[in-house]
């Protein structure tokens, strides 16, 4: 209940956010490594019990470029996240940094794939929807990543709701 008491305040007093790690990109790099290289393990443990022909090499070549890619495809589409006053920061993993406002968020779905929340977030940038994954662990935290980002808009639009411009005077 702490946690969740502190992020809200976070997110009214407008200071920065982070819905993934500060070393999110990293951990997910290390673990795409690590799976890719667990696949290349099992291609050989393949070829080893199975006699070298060319269905087994063309099976072996398949799955290597089938998952290799999917974590390509992955690592292209997963962002690290942050959210500071009305902008969603986003860290893609080429080192190139990503913001925008956050009422330019258009959809965000949620849904679990073994012990993993992934969320799916749809937002516009320079005229085009442009999609990011976040993946995290579940029930680590008491906020989601679909949850903290649902809060963090609608706080944005209230907070823009609340700045009317003053009346003009006019002098004459």
């Amino acid at each position: 209940m702490n946690q969740k008491r502190i992020i809200l305040s976070q997110l009214l007093s407008r200071k920065r956010v982070d819905v993934t790690s500060k070393n999110y990109i990293n951990q997910i790099r290390n673990v795409s490594l690590l799976f890719f290289a667990l696949i290349i393990v099992f291609i050989g443990f393949y070829l080893y019990v199975n006699n070298l022909t060319f269905v087994t090499i063309a099976v072996a070549a398949a799955t290597l470029v089938f998952f290799g890619g999917i974590l390509i495809f992955l690592r292209n589409q997963i962002s690290g996240t942050a959210i500071k006053g009305d902008t969603l920061i986003l860290n893609k993993d080429n080192k190139r940094f990503c913001v925008t406002s956050l009422r330019s968020i258009k959809e965000i779905k949620s849904f679990s794939l073994l012990f993993f929340q992934v969320t799916r977030l749809h937002y516009k940038l320079d005229g085009r929807t442009q999609s990011t994954l976040i993946f995290t662990v579940k029930n680590r935290c008491q906020f989601t990543p679909e949850t903290l980002l649902r809060h963090a808009v609608i706080l944005s639009k209230k907070q823009k709701a609340n700045h009317k411009p003053d009346p003009v005077l006019i002098q004459g």
